[in-house]
């Protein structure tokens, strides 16, 4: 699929640099064929430059654009790429994802063989596969897509132009935005963890409350969001969440954060805006997480960071005090055989003088 020049300016709000030996007259014309990296690029092919270790792949790059964020200095050649200058050359290049590979799906109406309840309603253009259940009261936004598998529940509300992928559950009364993306096996608004022990039994606490999540979220596959017990658990605007990650009952994520995989959130643990955190990490119950914190893989947060900062480690600490921490552990051994051969060198030592003691003590009495 060809896209004109002037339209990929557009989205981008991008500057055009052309080479002064460019012969090209009417540049707006140009016809963009598709999206290659530095070293594939071949003419008719847009890529991105945003890191400067590929320099040198920039400057031998076939590509008849590069989407970059300062200009390239290139020596003087009849082939020299047109450079677009942009803010963020990465996010462009994401947005011009988009733009070259729309998504497609393979069916475009509403499948006789769903079972929708007549208290529903689907708005303008929804696309139902085959055995989905929507319950009564259900409200789905224009443009969603719902795949095959899919339970919806009763109340549930759902905006326009999102896509739920298969065999996702989405329980009573959850409220899910526009432009949202849940990836296949997720589980929206199951019971929260709540039991109350009574001597030898334990009592379900009833979870009472529902999940809201905002829009321009993604979901990532097998994700569990639990309702709240009381109220809603939160997930913000463009909050986006890798696979295999467990949200607590009443737990909030603040707008714009990034988890990896098997990540977990107990109940009642709130997290502010722009959090970044690794796979395979933690955050204990009831903990308020301030803004813009970064967290590294298999770290546990058992207590408040300071807003801006990178935590790392169990239980989690400043990430210089880890990286430190680790150096003294790679020489733990060492050390060890140190102490431990001083501790010898003083046992002989004490011998020694204690022998000494024992004949000065003989000759005195001599």
């Amino acid at each position: 699929m060809a896209i004109n020049l002037e339209e990929v300016i557009t989205l981008l709000k991008g500057e055009l640099l052309v080479d002064k030996t460019d012969k090209i007259k009417d540049i707006h014309h140009i016809e963009i064929e598709g999206l290659a990296t530095l070293e594939t690029a071949k003419s008719g092919d847009i890529c991105v430059y945003h890191n400067p270790k590929y320099y040198q792949e920039a400057l031998k790059s076939g590509a008849s654009v590069i989407i970059t964020k300062d200009q390239i200095k290139f020596p003087p050649n009849e082939n020299t790429p047109i450079q677009l200058l942009v803010a963020n050359p990465y996010a462009s290049w994401a947005k011009l994802g988009e733009l070259f590979h729309p998504k497609m799906h393979s069916y475009n109406s509403i499948s006789k063989d769903a079972d929708i309840h007549e208290t529903s309603s689907l708005g303008e253009g929804v696309v139902v596969y085959p055995r989905v259940f929507i319950d009564k009261k259900a409200s789905i936004g224009p443009r969603c897509v719902i795949y095959p598998g899919v339970f919806i529940g009763q109340g549930v509300v759902i905006g326009s132009d999102t896509i739920i992928y298969s065999n996702v559950s989405i329980m009573e009364n959850v409220k899910i935005g526009n432009y949202v993306i849940v990836q296949p096996g997720a589980v929206i608004g199951g019971d929260g963890f709540g039991f109350a022990p009574d001597g030898d039994e334990i009592i379900k606490v009833p979870q009472t409350g529902s999940v809201c999540i905002g829009n321009h979220v993604e979901i990532g596959s097998n994700v569990c969001i639990d309702k709240a017990s009381k109220g809603d658990t939160i997930i913000e605007d463009f909050v986006k969440l890798d696979n295999l990650i467990q949200i607590g009952h009443g737990v909030k994520i603040g707008r714009a954060s990034m988890i990896a995989a098997q990540f977990g959130a107990a109940g009642g643990a709130e997290i502010g805006k722009n959090f970044l955190c690794g796979g395979q990490s933690s955050i204990i119950g009831h903990l308020k997480i301030p803004d813009r914190v970064t967290c590294g893989g298999k770290s546990a947060i058992t207590k408040v960071p300071d807003s801006g900062t990178t935590v790392m480690g169990v239980p989690s600490m400043p990430a210089n005090e880890w990286r430190r921490l680790q150096v003294y552990l790679k020489k733990l051994p060492e050390l060890f055989n140190q102490v431990k051969s001083l501790i010898g060198q003083i046992n002989r030592s004490s011998g020694v003088l204690s022998k000494s003691k024992e004949t000065l003590k003989k000759n005195l009495k001599e």
